[in-house]
C-alpha cells in the first residue's frame, strides 16, 4: 500500500527540513520493512530528478553516466537503511545537547533540600547556584556550583560524581562531602565527612585525596589540608551557626549571605578571629555578642550593620 505520509518525510529529508521526531519516524519505516518497494521506487525517482550531462551536437539525447549502475546502488542504499546503523547513514546525527538544570537558593533564605537524578542529596546554603546535568546523560555525574552545598552522594562505581567549584573539581564515587565557593571568601573549601574525595585543580596537577574529616583548603593557586574536630562544617545544614576560631571577615561574609543584610566591620578588627554556636538568634543577637567578644559595639544605621572596636585581645 502507497504509504503518502512516507512520501513526504522522504521529500522533506532530501531538502534537509527533517525535525528530529520526524526523522525517527522516517527510520522507523525503514526498519519496518513494510515500504520497501516503495522506497525503491522513490529512490529511481530522486535518481532521475538528478541533472543529466548534456550530450554534443548530433549525438543520442542526454543520460545519466552512472544510470547503469544505479539499480545495484539503490539495492545497496537500501540494504544499509534496513541495518541497525541506517540512521547515521542517511544522516549524520548531531551529539545530542546536555541540558543544564539550575537550583539556587537566595541570600536570606534557610538551607534547601534537593534531589538529583541519581537521588543524591545535596543541601544548598544561601546565596547558592547549583547546576547539574539533567539525567546525568554523560560519562560522569558533573555538577558546577557557587556558594555552598553539602552533598550525600549516591554510590555508582561506573559513574563518578564530581563537582565543579571555580578552579576546583572535587570526584567522588559515593560519599557525604561539603563544598564552600563563596568569590567573596577568595578561598574554596572541601570538607569530607565519610568516604574519600579526590581534589585537583588542573587536570595535568595530582589530585590530592582528602579522607574522612579531613579538609583541602585551596587559596592563592594551592591547596592545604587539614583535619577537622566534628562536623560542625555543615551545621548550617540544620540552621546552626557555628564558628571556630574562624577569620571575622569570613563570619562577616556569611552572616551577610544567612540575613541578607550588610555589615561593615572597622579596620582594626579585620585580622581578629571568632569563636561561637548560634541556633535560632537574630542578627542583632549575634552581632552584640559578636561586638562583646571583640572589645567592641555593633549598631545599625540606614539597613546597614557596623562593628567598630579598637582591636582583638
Amino acid at each position: 500500500m502507497y504509504n503518502k505520509e512516507l512520501e513526504a518525510l522522504f521529500q522533506r529529508y532530501r531538502k534537509n527540513e527533517l525535525t528530529e521526531e520526524e526523522l525517527h519516524r522516517l527510520f522507523e519505516w525503514l526498519q519496518s520493512h513494510e515500504h520497501d518497494e516503495q522506497l525503491k521506487a522513490m529512490l529511481d525517482n530522486a535518481w532521475d530528478e538528478q541533472p543529466a550531462v548534456a550530450a554534443g551536437a548530433g549525438s543520442k539525447p542526454p543520460v545519466h553516466p552512472m544510470k547503469r549502475w544505479w539499480p545495484r546502488m539503490a539495492a545497496a542504499i537500501l540494504a544499509l537503511c534496513m541495518g541497525a546503523g541506517a540512521y547515521f547513514l542517511w544522516r549524520p546525527h548531531p551529539a545530542p545537547v546536555l541540558a543544564w538544570h539550575t537550583e539556587s537558593n537566595a541570600a536570606g533564605q534557610s538551607p534547601r533540600r534537593v534531589e538529583l537524578p541519581d537521588h543524591s542529596t545535596v543541601w544548598l546554603n544561601a546565596g547558592t547556584t547549583l547546576q547539574y546535568q539533567q539525567d546525568f546523560a554523560g560519562r560522569e555525574r558533573l555538577v558546577k556550583l557557587e556558594g555552598e552545598a553539602c552533598f550525600d552522594v549516591a554510590s555508582d562505581p561506573a559513574k563518578p560524581f564530581a563537582v565543579a567549584a571555580g578552579a576546583v573539581q572535587a570526584r567522588v564515587l559515593g560519599t557525604r562531602f561539603n563544598v564552600s565557593n563563596y568569590p567573596a571568601d577568595r578561598r574554596i573549601a572541601v570538607t569530607v565527612l565519610s568516604g574519600k574525595v579526590a581534589v585537583q585543580d588542573a587536570p595535568a596537577n595530582q589530585p590530592v585525596t582528602l579522607g574522612p574529616l579531613q579538609e583541602a583548603t585551596y587559596q592563592g593557586a594551592a591547596f592545604t589540608v587539614s583535619t577537622v574536630e566534628d562536623s560542625s562544617n555543615v551545621a548550617w545544614t540544620r540552621g546552626e551557626l557555628v564558628f571556630h576560631k574562624t577569620p571575622l571577615q569570613q563570619v562577616v561574609r556569611i552572616l551577610q549571605t544567612r540575613f541578607n543584610k550588610k555589615i561593615v566591620v572597622n579596620a582594626a578588627l579585620q585580622q581578629c578571629v571568632f569563636y561561637g554556636d548560634f541556633t535560632q538568634e537574630t542578627l542583632p543577637e549575634i552581632l552584640s555578642s559578636m561586638a562583646i567578644a571583640l572589645n567592641g559595639h555593633a549598631r545599625e544605621a540606614n539597613g546597614t550593620w557596623y562593628i567598630d572596636g579598637k582591636g582583638c585581645f
